[in-house]
């Protein structure tokens, strides 16, 4: 019970902040490997409410996000770390429970559950972490290995990926895309060395893309990697920095696609003071050099090409678009005049879009709220 409570916990703090979670991972992986592995939070960081139930605000340090009213509660639902469209269903990857759901972009009822812990066939050692469609197959990767099913559930296939890269502590994968004879996976792989990289690689073990973040002990907030498909082959990059790169199926360098059209939000001051307090029990001298929250957390391929950003909100400007609860994001995208344009969907701590279709969560601790919504894909 005690573990499920825990992990049930862990997953609401890095859903509802997800433009931070990348930077937490790494932070407590740095952590565990110079200070002996106690990767617990400040008690100041952390709190219960009086019956004993986790409250949002006491992890997150700021107001709890309602969910819109339209959302339907789905209790099988831990956690939403990818999601997919296919076929009239999103495919989410539920990390804390170690499944796949399919979920029914008409009615938002659940279709199936698939996947559970284990090494087995169709089961995951790891935290199942990205999602793609190759061929009419589902492909789901953890850490170690692509596994490939029918949009049924059933088992079809599974690949194990290749190593990572040397001295690599571990391999956090962040993102996904299929093409017809290739797979490719975001990796980020803090080293021993105290140094962190990340690449788009094949399963094969072939780098399309890499770059570079220096050292591993300088935590840069915005420093999340990205990965989406595109009609050209895929887009990749960091939030972190003013462009992504287009690549073409093999790696070619297409064009870079800039976003300093985008606001910036300052930084919460409670997540660097928290993230200082665990540093200092550490006697750690880490560097936390980013005042800003990265302008973008995932970036998706629309249709033809156009990209939609999904934006953080919480500005604390009234006149601002990027006014909002923090801790939310809302889907955006460039309207053609230096500015802009956002979805007319509520912001959501949670959000995915594919073709016309988009998915908001709001986690809770009972489970996600989950809302669909088609827009039209010439309104972008």
């Amino acid at each position: 019970m005690l573990s499920r409570y825990s992990t049930r916990c862990d997953g609401v703090l890095r859903s509802v902040i997800p433009w931070l979670a990348g930077a937490v991972l790494v932070f407590l992986i740095v952590l565990g490997v110079f200070s002996g592995g106690d990767q617990s939070l400040p008690d100041a960081a952390a709190g219960s409410s009086s019956d004993g139930t986790l409250d949002i605000s006491d992890v997150a340090g700021s107001e709890s996000v309602v969910a819109s009213a339209e959302a339907k509660l789905v209790t099988e639902v831990w956690s939403v770390g990818d999601a997919v469209l296919h076929d009239g269903a999103w495919f989410l990857v539920d990390g804390e429970a170690r499944r796949v759901h399919v979920v029914d972009t008409g009615s938002m009822a659940m279709r199936t559950s698939f996947g559970a812990v284990g090494e087995g066939p169709g089961e995951f050692a790891g935290r199942p972490s990205a999602i793609a469609i190759q061929e009419g197959l589902i492909v789901v990767a953890d850490p170690r290995r692509l596994q490939y099913f029918r949009p049924s559930g059933e088992y079809v296939d599974d690949r194990l990926l290749s190593r990572s890269a040397p001295g690599c502590l571990t391999r956090l994968i962040s993102g996904m895309v299929a093409m017809t004879d290739k797979v490719v996976v975001a990796e980020r792989c803090p080293s021993v060395s105290g140094e962190g990289g990340a690449r788009a690689v094949t399963e094969a073990g072939t780098v399309l893309a890499s770059l570079y973040y220096g050292d591993a002990a300088t935590i840069d907030i915005e420093a999340n990697l990205v990965l989406a498909d595109h009609p050209q082959g895929f887009v990749f990059g960091s939030t972190g920095d003013d462009c992504l790169g287009l690549y073409g199926p093999d790696g070619e360098e297409i064009e870079r696609l800039c976003h300093g059209w985008m606001q910036r939000v300052p930084v919460p001051r409670w997540y660097v003071d928290t993230l200082e307090a665990v540093a200092r029990r550490r006697r750690l001298d880490v560097d936390f050099r980013t005042e800003s929250l990265p302008r973008f957390t995932r970036v998706f391929s629309v249709s033809d090409g156009r990209l939609a950003y999904a934006r953080p909100m919480g500005s604390g400007d009234p006149d601002s678009s990027l006014d909002g609860p923090l801790g939310t994001l809302r889907l955006v995208a460039y309207d053609g005049d230096g500015g802009e344009r956002a979805l007319p969907l509520p912001a959501a701590p949670i959000a995915f879009a594919s073709g016309g279709s988009a998915l908001l969560a709001w986690p809770e601790m009972k489970g996600t709220r989950i809302l669909i919504a088609n827009f039209p894909e010439d309104g972008w």
